[in-house]
């Protein structure tokens, strides 16, 4: 009966351990991503199409299918640039699902006279 629970915990451990690795590198992926695309996005002459498609491009690279339901948002002002990744990781549990979102900001480069 002990050796019953101890394994019921123990695989709950590895699951929950799957679930956090995952998890983490979905995230740090669209970190990555994330700042890749606000500094293409906020150099003089970026838009905010080349850092939707940077920072798509990088998320297919670096997450592949780990994240799911993704949207890049970019804004791009006068004066700052923000990058906003969001999405879901999958889980081996039905209807439960581990939120990433990331935001980037950073000031948008301008060219001013002496």
């Amino acid at each position: 009966m002990e050796w019953a629970i101890g394994a019921l915990v123990l695989i709950s451990l590895f699951l929950l351990a799957g679930h956090a690795f995952t998890w983490g590198t979905a995230r740090m992926a669209a970190q990555k991503a994330a700042g890749h695309a606000v500094q293409t996005s906020r150099v003089l002459g970026g838009t905010q199409t080349a850092g939707r498609d940077d920072a798509t491009a990088l998320l297919d690279e670096l997450a592949g299918g780990n994240i799911r339901n993704r949207q890049v948002s970019v804004e791009r002002t006068a004066t700052q640039t923000t990058v906003t990744i969001t999405g879901s990781v999958p889980t081996l549990i039905d209807g439960l699902t581990l939120p990433v979102t990331v935001t980037r900001t950073a000031p948008t480069e301008r060219y001013q006279l002496p």
